[in-house]
């Protein structure tokens, strides 16, 4: 996993931003900073950055003083958009890093400091910028242009940029299907700007082509591109990407007549209506077609989007549309890309700017194919926006994400034919239980011998004696409770007392139900090797390309490889206690201490019996 620096940006007074790090390896500095870029500053340096060039763009004379007072544009020439970029960034970074002689105060230090950890191990730095769903004005901010002594960190790759807006709604565990399923809307209306046809879905189809031969991506048009159609793809089909081709917008909905109209209409334009548009609502629209049929365009709210996706299996949305990755309004909320994380998508990659088509072909298809390799969503956007970099417009593209891993691990692929290992396998005193996502439920009645007697007498029950474990279902739920609410739990009792088949017959099944991978162990001796050797016999067969060389690292590798939470229970625990030396009790605890410490992409539950 990469060196990753979470930091919260949250107003303190109409001008003063509290600049919190919320994780790092200098522990949590915070400073109160005065920002640079604020109201007609901000309002110009976009104006600027939509235009794409100043010599496109119309700037009044106070628009113009404006941008040379914060110091983004010379007093006695007219600078490029490259060197707009540069000093853009550099006032963003010194307003987000702000040093100091304080070590409770130096959040540069905190930045400098993860990125030389990142650099250790030859990986990017991943920057998680947090925002609050009221600081509209932050999260309308470049920070794609961050730079540091003349270095732009995004467009180089040594930052990974993702943004996390913070509300009140965990963010789950979406495990990894074994078939990814693709759906492409390429929204064409006849009275918007013509586009070129098929480009990006081409593109897409590029990427995933040797994936798509192997029967491991499925990728479908949306036809007709209707808002309609939408709504009845999603419920009749569990998609897991959902990209949209067309254009995007801000409008207002008039609150007479109910209809968008374009964000700097001053009059309702439908007929007969007329009405003033000054206190309507400002909101980010994807142009679909209208659902009569006649091709003209029809704008869809962030509202109207969040609720028709609310509660699918779509982990990752893609709006290739101008402005659509954009923040304005009354909330962040008000702009596609932060609404569809509160639908519960843990990823959106959007555009903030007017993009060219060459340039948004060109980021898709080095985008998905960075996907097909099972990178994550901020890598996958790096690989795309180096492809824009000489087409400057690599600072386009935003990526909103609310995995917990900061990243966005939300794909691996596995080659079917090097099928997962049966429901139960393993090697030595380890047990695998592994139901891949889609998969139909274990048939416990047909996994257990016909032969096989009710009663175990002296035995532990076995996973598949599920259907005649009877008489702990109460303790069973109350256990698992337990283990679900913290990374440590220890089942005690007497020996002989029924704990293994407790954890066999009752808690394997129910975790198993629940999206987990499970594993059991009766050996302690070179811990994460002989786990390492049963998954990579059955579950995980590229896990030996990783490294294995604490508990830690074996159950983040394993996660992120399989894409699903784990239990991990060490059984026998008092014989271990028992017969290891003091040195082997020092090693075990101290690795289980620093799995407990970690905080994994998905859920790891640790289970001593």
């Amino acid at each position: 996993m990469s060196a990753i620096l979470r930091v919260q940006l949250s107003y303190v007074s109409s001008s003063a931003v509290e600049v919190r790090v919320e994780e790092s390896a200098c522990g949590e500095p915070r400073q109160v900073v005065e920002m640079p870029l604020r109201g007609p500053a901000i309002q110009t340096l976009l104006k600027v950055l939509e235009a794409g060039d100043l010599r496109y763009c119309s700037l009044s004379d106070a628009e113009t003083e404006t941008l040379r007072t914060v110091g983004i544009l010379e007093r006695d020439r007219l600078s490029t958009i490259d060197v707009l970029h540069r000093r853009a960034g550099g006032l963003l970074f010194d307003a987000v890093f702000p040093g100091s002689s304080e070590p409770d105060h130096d959040v540069r230090a905190a930045f400098m400091a993860t990125l030389a950890q990142a650099e250790l191990h030859r990986e990017p730095m991943c920057l998680q910028l947090r925002f609050d769903r009221d600081a509209v004005d932050l999260a309308s901010l470049p920070w794609e242009l961050l730079n540091c002594k003349g270095e732009q960190l995004v467009s180089s790759g040594r930052v990974q940029l993702t943004r996390y807006v913070t509300f009140g709604q965990a963010t789950a565990p979406y495990p990894v299907t074994n078939r990814l399923e693709v759906l492409t809307i390429t929204a064409r209306p006849r009275d918007a700007l013509t586009l070129d046809t098929a480009a990006e879905t081409d593109a897409i189809k590029t990427a995933f082509s040797d994936l798509s031969e192997r029967g491991i991506v499925r990728i479908d048009p949306l036809s007709p591109p209707t808002l309609d159609a939408l709504v009845a793809a999603v419920n009749a089909h569990s998609y897991h990407i959902i990209h949209f081709d067309g254009h995007g917008t801000f409008g207002r909905r008039c609150q007479y007549c109910g209809r968008y109209q374009p964000e700097d209409t001053i009059f309702c334009t439908t007929p007969n209506c007329g009405a003033r548009l000054d206190e309507a609502t400002l909101e980010g629209c994807l142009l679909f077609e209208s659902n009569t049929g006649d091709r003209l365009s029809q704008m869809v709210t962030p509202h109207e989007l969040g609720t028709v996706l609310t509660g699918r299996q779509v982990r990752l949305f893609i709006a290739s549309a101008c402005q659509s990755g954009a923040v304005k309004g009354a909330s962040v909320f008000s702009s596609i890309g932060p609404r569809l994380l509160l639908a519960g998508i843990p990823a959106v990659v959007a555009m903030q700017f007017a993009v060219p088509i060459d340039s948004t072909v060109a980021f898709s298809a080095e985008f998905y194919a960075s996907l097909a390799r099972s990178e994550s969503v901020a890598a996958a956007a790096t690989a795309g926006r180096k492809m824009l970099v000489s087409r400057g417009t690599w600072h386009i593209p935003a990526v909103y994400l609310r995995s917990r891993d900061g990243e966005g691990n939300l794909f691996r692929f596995h080659d079917q034919q090097r099928p997962f290992g049966g429901l139960i396998s393993g090697a030595g005193g380890v047990r695998v239980y592994f139901q891949p996502a889609g998969s139909p439920a274990p048939n416990w009645d047909a996994l257990r011998p016909r032969s096989a007697a009710p009663y175990k007498f002296l035995s532990p029950y076995e996973a598949i004696d599920h259907l005649v474990f009877f008489g702990r279902e109460s303790m069973v739920r109350e256990v698992s409770g337990e283990i679900l609410q913290r990374p440590l739990t220890v089942l005690q009792g007497l020996a002989g007392i029924g704990k293994t088949s407790l954890v066999n017959a009752g808690l394997v099944p129910r975790f198993l139900n629940n999206g987990y991978l499970v594993m059991t162990t009766t050996e302690y001796d070179n811990l994460a090797s002989s786990l390492s050797q049963a998954v990579t016999q059955s579950v995980a067969p590229d896990m030996n390309a990783l490294r294995q060389d604490s508990l830690k690292d074996f159950a983040n590798a394993l996660i992120q490889n399989v894409g699903h939470p784990l239990l991990l229970v060490f059984d026998h625990f008092e014989e271990f206690l028992r017969t290891a030396s003091a040195e082997q009790r020092q090693t075990f605890t101290k690795q289980l201490a620093d799995c407990i410490g970690t905080n994994f992409p998905l859920p790891v539950r640790l289970l001593l019996v």
